[in-house]
């Protein structure tokens, strides 16, 4: 499975406007994407230390993970990455370098064009 940022951002969204942060309850983004790859995103997720997440029952990869809240390293990444506008500059701005950048890269971009549009930095 190849890692999906804009489902990692969708879940990211879902688990901060959940308003009961019980396992199981929070609304998943299932629209494009079907249970085992959101399943495994949430656990790729709890281990990248961007939610907490618990595993359902289960005895493969497609066991079901729910995550119940943000760790503040997950906050920080989706208040550089909430904006639609912005996300769209990074993820093309990721295109046209022909890589594919990790979580890091990513959040810095995200920064570098979140301080251009407040003016922060010359252009």
């Amino acid at each position: 499975m190849k890692r999906d940022m804009d489902l990692v951002r969708k879940i990211l969204i879902a688990i901060e406007n959940s308003v009961d942060d019980e396992p199981g309850t929070i609304d998943l983004p299932h629209d494009d994407y079907n249970d085992v790859t959101v399943f495994q995103h949430v656990r790729l997720m709890h281990e990248g230390n961007l939610i907490h997440a618990v595993e359902g029952r289960g005895f493969d990869k497609s066991a079901p993970w729910y995550p119940h809240s943000l760790t503040w390293h997950g906050h920080d990444f989706l208040d550089a990455v909430r904006d639609d506008a912005i996300w769209a500059r990074v993820r093309m701005r990721e295109k046209e370098s022909g890589y594919t950048l990790p979580l890091e890269g990513l959040y810095q971009l995200a920064i570098f064009e979140l301080n251009n549009k407040l003016g922060l930095i010359g252009g």
